[in-house]
């Protein structure tokens, strides 16, 4: 977790709208292979966000969905998950 949240705190400094979206995603990896899916789907959703305002970047952007449907379907919200 500290390494994913440092990362996105030096590419929200330096890098572009792309590292800043990737950043998203190493959070959300983080936090899902730490059982904390209501913060993966908050990083996963920034991602997103980031991408829908500034994108295309689909292959990230399929990435950023997994990685949301999987903290959705850890939360029992198997609707959104799907």
């Amino acid at each position: 977790e500290r390494a994913a949240l440092l990362s996105r705190r030096c590419w929200s400094r330096s890098g572009t709208w792309v590292h800043h979206e990737r950043a998203e995603y190493l959070v959300a990896l983080a936090y899902n292979a730490l059982h904390r899916s209501e913060d993966a789907c908050k990083a996963a959703a920034r991602g997103i966000a980031i991408i829908d305002a500034k994108g295309p970047e689909d292959v990230d952007l399929a990435f950023l969905h997994i990685e949301l449907a999987l903290a959705f379907a850890r939360l029992r919200r198997n609707d959104e998950a799907a």
